[in-house]
């Protein structure tokens, strides 16, 4: 709805597709009620993520930070395609510790950022309410996962039509 609008107008406003993630980190927090959130996407080659925006006290500083894949919660998401929910984040060994403490997180809702074919990574968000989301919180990430999917699918399209424009022109020159 009004979140949705938000990251449609980023998604237009934006020049980098990282500003964009940003704008769902912090929308994904404000529609949920958390207090926190990250995006991590995969890398080019699939065998690694990292997190690229995130929103909420204490966690600016993990831009960057690369979180395996597996063993951990956002590994699951990404190998299932499917939303999940660690209720108690502090006792969870599928959750980067530094991450659960630096947040407070009591309550960690994740779900799969998709394309069509792929998942590219997982938006996450927490809160330090313990029990704070449900099914419909869960929807609502997941709806803005979606959303974070089209975004960067489109970011490469236009990359690549803009490869391809560098190309003809360098070939017409030629």
């Amino acid at each position: 709805s009004e979140a949705l609008h938000v990251v449609d107008q980023a998604m237009v406003q934006a020049i980098h597709p990282d500003q964009v993630l940003a704008v769902i980190a912090r929308e994904s927090v404000r529609v949920t009620g958390g207090s926190s959130a990250l995006v991590t996407l995969l890398s080019g080659d699939r065998q690694r993520q990292f997190v690229r925006a995130t929103y909420g006290a204490g966690m600016t500083e993990y831009v960057g930070l690369e979180l395996p894949i597996q063993g951990n919660l956002t590994g699951l998401v990404i190998r299932t395609g499917l939303p999940q929910i660690s209720r108690h984040p502090a006792s969870d060994p599928r959750l980067n510790q530094d991450l659960v403490r630096a947040g407070n997180w009591q309550d960690v809702i994740e779900a799969p950022i998709r394309t069509k074919e792929k998942v590219l990574g997982v938006l996450v968000v927490a809160s330090a309410q313990p029990q704070r989301f449900d099914e419909q919180h869960l929807r609502l990430l997941t709806l803005l996962a979606n959303q974070a999917g089209r975004l960067l699918e489109n970011a490469e399209l236009h990359a690549r039509a803009r490869d391809v424009a560098v190309l003809e022109e360098r070939n017409r020159l030629a």
